[in-house]
């Protein structure tokens, strides 16, 4: 039988599993809601990574056993304990192989650059920073932790401006209304009442609004946007200084954030590396990221992915994405 290899990639928002021949042809593309165990539990993370699988080996007519490799990129596996939980998780699944679990910028990188070597910035529900030289992986840890994070540090500095707007800090911006609106409130007290003592949350699909407002003009959306994005290049340039790295160093960037068409967003996050001394080539990841979880698979069972695989593989996931909008990088809807 020939090879028949898995990539998942799993996110904040949705899970893609995907199915590739020997030859680098992408025969299915399965669809889930978030495998993020840390959004739905391991559990839950099961039962999203299960309904991808399956779909995708159904709709190419193979079962599990058929898999002759396979690579999960996961959200949320930032710990050598996390890998081990997720890898009890897929190992239940049966496949004709030993899975491997890594995280999911992982994936990103591996589908944006031809050797895996460079560093990828995931800008989306959440956020995540890898970067690799020859030897070492490294990656951010956390949004509490120093780390960009995506649409959820957007609606949290969200939070933060207006609160500040109300307290006299700031001068009254747009984002107070749209924020009551969302929330069904009458006024800020109300609202952050519902926040402290209710539980409400600012979901993170409020993150496009934020854009909108600041594309208007509303300075402190603006900022809030120019924040976000300066963290996340601090997030690269932080990694890249901590590494081997000599000349250009590629950037693949991908999530909705850096592929929403905003240039408040990306030209912050470009000023910020470009204050750096490291010569950085931004790229935005054109595939979606189960990409590289496919390239990861062949790597792994034959010791390198050849260049007419590679180019097979490109080619027909671009074909897939050009023609369902399912397979946009990222769930949450940016306009451009």
């Amino acid at each position: 039988m020939s090879d028949l290899f898995l990539g998942v990639d799993a996110g904040g928002t949705k899970t893609h599993a995907a199915i590739m021949d020997a030859s680098g042809r992408l025969l299915s593309l399965g669809v889930a809601s978030t495998g993020n165990w840390e959004r739905v539990g391991i559990d839950g993370s099961a039962v999203a990574l299960t309904r991808a699988i399956d779909d995708a080996l159904a709709q190419c007519g193979r079962e599990r056993g058929d898999v002759t490799s396979a690579s999960f990129a996961l959200a949320g596996i930032d710990w050598d304990s996390d890998i081990e939980a997720m890898r009890h998780v897929v190992a239940g699944f049966d496949l004709g192989c030993k899975p491997v679990v890594m995280n999911d910028a992982i994936a990103v990188l591996l589908a944006g650059t031809d050797d895996g070597v460079g560093c990828a910035s995931v800008a989306g529900t959440g956020g995540k920073t890898v970067a690799r030289d020859r030897t070492t992986t490294l990656a951010t840890l956390g949004m509490s932790l120093g780390e960009g994070g995506g649409a959820g540090q957007i609606v949290a500095e969200t939070l933060t401006a207006v609160a500040e707007a109300y307290h006299g800090q700031r001068p009254p911006t747009a984002l107070t209304a749209a924020v009551l609106g969302l929330a069904g409130l009458r006024d800020e007290p109300a609202f952050f009442e519902a926040i402290a003592r209710d539980g409400h949350q600012l979901p993170e699909s409020f993150a496009p609004t934020v854009f909108s407002i600041a594309e208007s003009g509303d300075a402190t959306a603006i900022d809030v946007l120019q924040r976000v994005a300066r963290q996340h290049a601090r997030d690269v340039i932080g990694l890249v200084n901590r590494l081997d790295f000599q000349g250009e160093v590629p950037l693949v960037c991908a999530g909705g954030l850096h592929t929403s068409g905003s240039t408040i967003f990306s030209h912050a996050f470009e000023r910020a590396l470009a204050d750096s001394r490291w010569q950085l080539r931004t790229v935005v990841l054109d595939v979606v990221p189960v990409v590289g979880a496919l390239v990861d698979s062949v790597v792994r069972a034959n010791g390198r992915i050849t260049s007419e695989q590679r180019a097979a593989l490109i080619a027909s996931a671009s074909a897939l994405d050009e023609g369902d909008t399912v397979l946009s990088s990222d769930g949450i809807a940016f306009s451009s």
